[in-house]
């Protein structure tokens, strides 16, 4: 991409509510959306990674990270493995 060259990214782990709500919210706040996108619901996505509301968890090791340049949240990615 041009004018990226030489921008480091930095990505790393998710630790704790603040940054569970940070997670959550980024898609709404990068730039660039599609006109028709349709963007998830809030409390689906609290209640997705709630273990408290989503059983599923209970049988999964999840990890969340979150992609940073200049200071800026950039991206986000979640790691699941199912154990059973």
């Amino acid at each position: 991409m041009a004018g990226l060259a030489g921008r480091e990214v930095m990505v790393r782990p998710i630790s704790g509510t603040s940054d569970l709500k940070r997670f959550i919210a980024l898609p709404f706040h990068l730039p660039d959306q599609r006109p028709n996108r349709v963007p998830p619901l809030l409390s689906d996505e609290r209640e997705l990674h709630d273990p408290r509301k989503n059983p599923q968890l209970e049988h999964c090791d999840a990890q969340r990270w979150m992609a940073w340049r200049d200071g800026v949240a950039v991206g986000r990615v979640m790691g699941i493995i199912h154990r059973s």
